[in-house]
Parts: C-alpha cells; sequence; structure tokens
C-alpha cells in the first residue's frame, strides 16, 4: 500500500484493546492504530482519523457494534468493519454479516484479526473496483444510448434467441423507413417484409449459411411512402458459448443517394464510350503507364483491341525514334509540369506497319488520379503526301501551279520564295508581290508575334497543322487552315513548306456551330462533316446542316425520305442493303459512298456509319459523311498526268535521258537507245563515260 494502514479499534476494555493491538502489530509493519471507548469519541474519531478497517466490540455501555456498523456505513459506504465479541451464536454472526460487517471474529480467536483484516481490505478493494467498472459501464452505456439515438445510421440488435425482435433499434429508422421503432419492437418480421422482392433471397442465403452474417449486405427496403431506400448493412453475430448464435448486432446505412450517383456516372460513362466509339478520331486515356481507356478508332488505328491494349504500356506502342519523347511528356504531364499539348509522331501497329499520328493531350483526374487524355487521327496519308510532294517537286511542278489548295513556300528568314496559283487567289496578291516578301506581311496584327516562334519550330523538324487569321491584299481577314513542314530548297538550305487552304467560310460556319454549342452542347449541332439519323426503317429523321450543304436538298426536303432510294444510284443500293444489316448486328463500319445531290451531280463520301441501340433493340442508325469528291477529282488528275508524261516520254522523237548529279545514267527512253545505239539495259545505271567509249559507233 502507499500509505500506512489505519486501523480505529472500538471497545470499553482496555484490556483487549491492548491484545487487539498486539495481534495486529506483529503481523503489519506498517500501521497507525487509534483507540476510542465510547460513541461520542468514535463519531469524532472516524471523521478525522479517517480509517481503512474499524474493528468493535459488540457489547458496550450504551452503544453497540451494529449501531457502530451503521454510522461507519452511513460516512464510509463500504469501509470494512469487523465485529469482536464473546457470543458464540451462529444467528448473531449471520446478522452481523447481513447488516454489512466483513466479519465476525470471537475475543478467544483474537489471533484471527490479522487474516480477517487482510481478507477484509482484499474484498473492500474487489468492491470499489467492481463499483469502478460498474459505474464506466453505466457511462459507457448513456454514451451509447445518445450516440445510437443521434446517429444517421440505423443502429439495432436483434433477438435470436429465446424470441425473435429488436431489443433496440435506434431512432434514425423512422427518419429513413418512415416506420416507427415501435411498429419494428412489435413486429419482428417488419424489416423482412418491407425488403425488395429480389433481395430478399440475400438474407434467406444467410440463414442457409451461404453467405456470412459479417459480410457487407446492400439491398432495397420500401419506405412507408413506397419509395425505394438502398441500404449498406454491416453486422456481427453474438454468440452464447462457442457456436450459438442468440442475437445480431449491426449499422445500416442509407446509400440511396449514392447508388443513384453511382447509376448516373454508369450511364454517363455509357453515353461517353458510344459517342466516342462512332468518332473516327482516336480518343485513350493512360494513368501512370498503362492504358485505362481506348474507343473503337483507337484499336483501328492501332490494330490492337482494346483488351490488348489495357495490357500496354502507352509508350510501348510508338516508334524507336519518338518513344523517349513520349514517354516522358506523357509521365510529366500527369505531374502537372508543362508539356507541348499537340504535336506528332509515329507508332507501329500491331501487324508491324508504322503510322503517323497526330496526337493532342491533356491532363485529367480519372476515377480520383491524374491521367492523360488523348487524342489522335491517322495523318500517314498526309504525312506520304508531303514526302511524295518534296520528292517530285521539280518533276510536278504542274501539280505545284493547279493544286486546289494554296503552296507556299518560304525559307529559313521568313521569306517568300515561291507560291502557287491557288495562294494568289486566296492573298489576291500576285506572286511577285509576294516573291521576297516577309511573311509577316499576311499575318493579321496579333498573329505577327506567333510568326517567328512558328518558324523556329517548323525548322527544328516540328509539323504545324493549325488555323490562323491572315490579312489578305484588300485589307480584310481570312481564315485559313496550314499545314507546315520543314522542306528542303532547291539550293540545299532549310526552308518550309506552307499546304494553305481558305476556310473562311468553314471558320465562320464554326464559329456559328460553337455559339450554338454553348447553348446545345451537343455533338450533333458542332460536327463539321454531314450527319444523317434514320429510324430502323432506313427512313431519314434528322440531318445537320453540313449535310445539306453536301446534297443541296433542304433539312425539310430530306426528313421523311428513305435514304437508299433518295440519295443512292440503283447499282449502289445493293451494297447499302448488306451494310445496313450489319449494322443492326452492331457493326460499325467505314466506307466511301457516292451520293446524289438535288442538282443530279454526284459527289464522293467517306461514310462512318454505327447503329442505335436500346436494350439490344436496334433503333436505327446515324452516320458521319465527309465530302471526298474533290481528293478523287484529285487522284484521278494525278494518275492522268502520270499517264501523259509516261506516253510524252516513250513515245517522243527526241532523245531524252535523265542522269543523277555524277553523271550516271538514271532512265532513257526508246529514241535515246535508238541514238546511241544501245539497249536500255545497257545504258541505264552507267556513266555517260562509259556510254560513249563503249560504243564507237553510235551516231
Amino acid at each position: 500500500m502507499d500509505t500506512k494502514l489505519k486501523i480505529l479499534i472500538l471497545d470499553d476494555s482496555l484490556t483487549d484493546i491492548k491484545l487487539i493491538k498486539y495481534e495486529i502489530e506483529n503481523y503489519f509493519s506498517d500501521i497507525e492504530i487509534e483507540a476510542v471507548t465510547n460513541r461520542k469519541d468514535f463519531i469524532i474519531k472516524l471523521g478525522k482519523f479517517k480509517p481503512n478497517v474499524v474493528l468493535s466490540d459488540y457489547d458496550l455501555p450504551g452503544f453497540d457494534g451494529l449501531t457502530a456498523l451503521h454510522i461507519t456505513h452511513e460516512m464510509y459506504p463500504d469501509l470494512p468493519f469487523i465485529i469482536i465479541t464473546g457470543s458464540a451464536n451462529e444467528e448473531f454472526g449471520i446478522l452481523c454479516l447481513k447488516r454489512g460487517a466483513y466479519d465476525y471474529i470471537l475475543k478467544n480467536h483474537l489471533q484471527k484479526i490479522p487474516v480477517a483484516i487482510e481478507e477484509a481490505l482484499n474484498r473492500y478493494e474487489l468492491i470499489k473496483e467492481n463499483k469502478r467498472v460498474y459505474d464506466e459501464l453505466r457511462e459507457s452505456e448513456k454514451k451509447f444510448r445518445l450516440l445510437a439515438e443521434n446517429a444517421q445510421d440505423i443502429i439495432f440488435r436483434y433477438e435470436l434467441l429465446p424470441q425473435k425482435g429488436f431489443s433496440f433499434i435506434s431512432p434514425s429508422v423512422t427518419k429513413i423507413t418512415g416506420y416507427s421503432t415501435d411498429e419494428f419492437y412489435s413486429d419482428p418480421d417488419l424489416a423482412y417484409k418491407i425488403m425488395h422482392p429480389d433481395d430478399k433471397q440475400i438474407f434467406d442465403k444467410v440463414d442457409k449459411g451461404e453467405i456470412k452474417i459479417d459480410e457487407l449486405l446492400s439491398f432495397r427496403v420500401f419506405n412507408k411512402d413506397g419509395n425505394l431506400v438502398w441500404l449498406e448493412l454491416k453486422a456481427i453475430p453474438i454468440f452464447e458459448g462457442k457456436d450459438k448464435i442468440v442475437a445480431i448486432e449491426g449499422i445500416a446505412r442509407d446509400v440511396t443517394e449514392r447508388v443513384k450517383l453511382q447509376e448516373e456516372i454508369k450511364e454517363r460513362q455509357e453515353h461517353f464510350e458510344k459517342l466516342a466509339d462512332s468518332t473516327t478520331t482516336a480518343i485513350f486515356v493512360y494513368q501512370e503507364e498503362y492504358f485505362v481507356y481506348a474507343n473503337k478508332a483507337t484499336e483501328r488505328i492501332t490494330g490492337y483491341t482494346k483488351d490488348e491494349l489495357l495490357k500496354i504500356k502507352f509508350y510501348e506502342l510508338v516508334h524507336p525514334d519518338f518513344r523517349e519523347l513520349v514517354k516522358e511528356r506523357g509521365l510529366k504531364r500527369q505531374k502537372g509540369e508543362s508539356v507541348p499539348t499537340n504535336y506528332e509522331f509515329k507508332i507501329i501497329t500491331k501487324y508491324g506497319k508504322e503510322k503517323w499520328i497526330d496526337f493532342t493531350g491533356n491532363l485529367i483526374s480519372w476515377f480520383g488520379k491524374p491521367a492523360g487524355l488523348g487524342t489522335a487521327y491517322d495523318i500517314t496519308p498526309l504525312k506520304n503526301a508531303i514526302e511524295s510532294l518534296e520528292k517530285a517537286q521539280q518533276r510536278w511542278m504542274a501539280i505545284f501551279e493547279n493544286a486546289p489548295v494554296g503552296i507556299l513556300i518560304e525559307n529559313s528568314m521568313g521569306a517568300i520564295v515561291n507560291v502557287n496559283k491557288k495562294y494568289e487567289d486566296i492573298t489576291g496578291y500576285s506572286r511577285e508581290e509576294l516573291i521576297g516578301k516577309p511573311i509577316h506581311i499576311l499575318a493579321s496584327p496579333e498573329n505577327k508575334d506567333k510568326v517567328d516562334e512558328h518558324i523556329q519550330r517548323i525548322l527544328r523538324g516540328e509539323s504545324l497543322d493549325h488555323t490562323v487569321e491572315s490579312i489578305n491584299k484588300n485589307g480584310s481577314r481570312i481564315y485559313v487552315h496550314l499545314i507546315e513542314t520543314k522542306y528542303i530548297l532547291p539550293d540545299g538550305s532549310p526552308g518550309i513548306l506552307s499546304i494553305c487552304e481558305d476556310i473562311s467560310e468553314k471558320v465562320l460556319l464554326e464559329n456559328e456551330i460553337i455559339e450554338r454549342e454553348k447553348k446545345l452542347r451537343t455533338i450533333f449541332e458542332t460536327a463539321n462533316e454531314g450527319i444523317a439519323i434514320a429510324d430502323h426503317n432506313n427512313v431519314l429523321t434528322d440531318v445537320n446542316k453540313k449535310f445539306c450543304e453536301m446534297t443541296g436538298y433542304s433539312r425539310e426536303e430530306i426528313i421523311g425520305k428513305n435514304f437508299s432510294k433518295f440519295f443512292l444510284l440503283e447499282e449502289d443500293q445493293k451494297g447499302q442493303e448488306i451494310r445496313e444489316q450489319n449494322r443492326r448486328q452492331g457493326i460499325a463500319q467505314q466506307f466511301e459512298l457516292r451520293l446524289r445531290r438535288k442538282d443530279n451531280s454526284l459527289i464522293w463520301t467517306r461514310v462512318s456509319a454505327t447503329g442505335i441501340f436500346d436494350d439490344g433493340k436496334y433503333l436505327g442508325s446515324f452516320a458521319f459523311f465527309t465530302d471526298i469528291t474533290e481528293q478523287k477529282k484529285l487522284e484521278k488528275e494525278l494518275k492522268q498526268s502520270e499517264e501523259q508524261f509516261r506516253l510524252i516520254w516513250e513515245n517522243s522523237n527526241d532523245g531524252m535521258r535523265l542522269t543523277d548529279e555524277e553523271g550516271k545514267v538514271i532512265l532513257v527512253n526508246p529514241a535515246f537507245c535508238e541514238i546511241i545505239g544501245l539497249p536500255k539495259e545497257e545504258i541505264e545505271g552507267k556513266f555517260l563515260s562509259e556510254i560513249y567509249s563503249y560504243n564507237p559507233l553510235r551516231k
């Protein structure tokens, strides 16, 4: 003990007091003993001395031990109190114990006093500990009830044995279900009764042991108003013994709003995926190093399926020449660092084919974590066209002059070297007025500062595909679409080749569409391609403005018409019927198709079509139409030009040869062979000096 053991003796016999002290002092070492002989002194000493144990004689003049016991416990409840008496009556001893005495000792057995004191002290400590635990338990129960009665979640205890029913359910159950706690107390099966029929099997499986009680369960109930409420339950079994479950305690939470939000997110995601899969532009998301989403256009461009892409690191598709650049920018973008949003690079498809793509990247949040959103489209045909143009620019100058797009060549200082006829038409300047002038004269005031930056980027090897605002000769503003790339000039110095298309009308239309987008936010009204929507009978229900422009019809003239019968030639309708059957099977398609315009002229279009389904039911289809008539015409003219050149070369009466800069013959025509007197095989690939020395009989 931390302090001295204090013992108060009440006895009218001084001799007995001495004997009692003797027994105590021989047993305990660190003690303090006080003795009194009457009631008055006992009460005073009891208040001042504050003993740990009281030893009291039973028979005292005008006083007795039971009265002393009562006074003691009035002041100090449960304080150890031992009665010392000369009576050996068993009934007396029982009476003392009932009144609250810890023990009673006969005066002829005073040697038992120390042990009795020790046992009484131990019992007293146990009583105090039990009281402390009891008080803590009551306080804990008080806090629990306060918490349960004010909790938003439903807190309950459901008894299974001996009788089923709620022994406690928090008031929040009324707010969530509309039923009062009394209704749940009075009807043990109410919770099961209001459960959605499809979800009752969950608890049937719990009863059968197929689902553990302590698993997290989600189910639906009908509240008192008949509305569905989603609940999430976490419960624990209460055992009696090792295996006998007698009750279930748990917490049920209203997760209706969360479920609605999850369903809304799922619906939006499905809507997004439908829209994303309907475009020809690749759309994908990568997080850390791996793809986490890819649309169908991404599959078409790369050759990989969606499942295959989700197992691939985003930079593993990239050509080795660009891989480290793309990887570095992709990882930095996810960290929020500044990197270019648009650039071009090559990829290698699943089948080993190299493709150029135009990539645009942005930082987004994907399921709470940073990720990269990428869009890309295949510009391999464009790259190949530019490369072919660079190699054949001297040979095919006619293409340069007659191209349906404007072409401008400038040197590394930004001075204009050459322009074609179409460029003159676009700007209003003649070739003579432009050659030698700085490119800045064509830039709008707000874009002049960007011109030098663009020149440097292109000279470093970056290709630009962008739309700029320019100033033509009469001072009016025009919008031009530029594709600019590094170009080697005839003198071997670096320059820039710009392919220019006047898209002023297109930009004005796009601006109008953008303004409309702010109000409607729909892809339908912002598309730059013709869009047509048909029902399950292939009857047109809506078209956009671009489609009307392409066909020459107004929207009113088109709506309600059968697409095939209205726009297709008879020989093209059979193929369209087959494609229609494929769309009914959920197969998205890309194909080229001729359309008959209102003036009976034909235009070529590139079509991207897909079916519209609702819960598996085919409702119709929608398609994007791109006018490729000019492209087809250009391809035809190019082919004719090649054929004409070859015809002239092969049939000319003049000998013609093509040699490289070292004097080696690359190509000769029949007339040259006849003049030289040697067959073609003995001329091509040899130096002129060899040819002439080899045939001294040449004409």
